[in-house]
């Protein structure tokens, strides 16, 4: 049992840091990060990504679907995050050509620090959507690609408890925005522009991530298909019908 001890430390130090991340991210950052600093950011990043697989695995895997299912699933949860990093790619380049001072290392400890600890909370108030649909549309919010789409499939339901799906989806998109909003914020501070400088930067920066989101979502819906694409009811039989296959 030597290893209780260990796990419980590792916990207490990692709910420390989040609970810093969540309430002074700019004390975690640096101008002119260390290699172990980056290291330290990209674990927890990791960290975070981890725990938010863990809420929503055994929900993966207690479908009753093909393996290629549950893979769409979990292959459409990496590519959004290869999304998130794009995006803070196109607002450390906007923020550059405003003169920001800063360099991608320390755009993603923005990212790590500022939007980071927000991925599980965001995650807990999806699940709410998840509890708020019948189960053949369930699978579909646990995927990024398709959360955003199932709502209008949900609402046509009568299967979807609506005040529980219009709730999580009121808190998911406020956890968003405000995880977006702080890592602007810690962009500010990395890449040390002041004034109109700074406003121009968010401009473009919110331009160029509203253009990578319409890029990329098409590939997307490659991996996992929005409802409507796939939950095609067949037309009811007629009588015609009835009669061809008696014949």
């Amino acid at each position: 049992m030597d290893w209780l001890p260990k796990i419980a430390q590792f916990l207490f130090n990692l709910g420390s840091l989040w609970s810093t991340a969540i309430h002074a991210p700019k004390t975690l950052l640096s101008l002119s990060p260390s290699d172990q600093q980056i290291i330290d950011a990209l674990t927890f990043y990791l960290e975070m990504l981890a725990i938010s697989f863990v809420f929503t695995a055994p929900l993966i895997l207690k479908h009753k679907s093909e393996f290629s299912d549950k893979v769409r699933m979990a292959a459409s949860a990496g590519f959004a995050v290869l999304s998130l990093l794009l995006v803070a790619l196109v607002g450390d380049l906007a923020f550059r050509l405003f003169g920001g001072q800063g360099s991608f290392a320390t755009t993603f400890m923005a990212l790590a620090y500022g939007s980071g600890p927000y991925g599980p909370l965001m995650t807990l108030a999806s699940l709410l959507i998840y509890a708020s649909l019948p189960a053949k549309l369930q699978p579909y919010a646990l995927a990024p690609a398709t959360a955003r789409n199932v709502g209008e499939t949900a609402f046509k339901d009568p299967g979807t408890n609506r005040p529980l799906f219009v709730t999580g989806g009121l808190i998911t998109f406020a956890i968003m925005v405000i995880s977006y909003v702080v890592f602007l914020r810690c962009l500010i501070v990395v890449q040390g522009t002041r004034g109109m400088r700074t406003a121009g930067a968010i401009v473009v920066a919110l331009i160029a991530a509203g253009i990578v989101n319409k890029l990329v979502m098409p590939i997307a819906s490659t991996i996992m298909p929005a409802p409507e694409e796939e939950l095609v009811e067949a037309p009811p039989a007629t009588a015609s019908d009835a009669a061809a296959k008696a014949s």
